[in-house]
């Protein structure tokens, strides 16, 4: 099932902005595996639970992955039909993958330890989120 945007977030959960954070990391990830090409990363994207990636937001990003020198593109002549730009991992690109890697994990560490520990409200009151307002007509 693709993933349908409603009031800013996927019917999958996912709100948009993440993929698209994301999306270049991910598509790095499924280039690493092997040369392919544009519509074979859509299916693998949605193969690992991402939904249906549109080629308009996918296309952008292999052009500036393509500018920033971290995949390298080929034509390959179809057979029958129209060719197809192939794409391979440059050793730019590997390093880089192994950059968003590393940092995956921290900020994924990261935003975990905030989401899942127990909150100060939950501890003790907080001063400031349970002040009482100041009664202005007391004079």
């Amino acid at each position: 099932m693709s993933p349908e945007i409603v009031r800013g977030h996927t019917t999958e959960g996912y709100p948009p902005a993440w993929l698209r954070g994301f999306l270049p990391a991910a598509v790095l990830a499924v280039i690493a595996r092997g040369r392919t090409y544009g519509y074979a990363i859509t299916q693998a994207l949605e193969a690992a639970g991402l939904g249906h990636i549109k080629g308009g937001a996918l296309y952008p990003v292999l052009t500036t992955l393509e500018k920033d020198g971290l995949v390298e593109v080929t034509w390959v002549a179809g057979d029958g039909g129209p060719g197809r730009k192939m794409l391979t991992l440059t050793s730019a690109g590997r390093r880089q993958l192994e950059t968003y890697s590393r940092q995956w994990v921290q900020f994924t560490g990261a935003v975990g330890t905030l989401l899942l520990a127990p909150t100060e409200t939950s501890l003790s009151p907080s001063p400031v989120l349970h002040a009482e307002a100041p009664d202005h007509d007391a004079h």
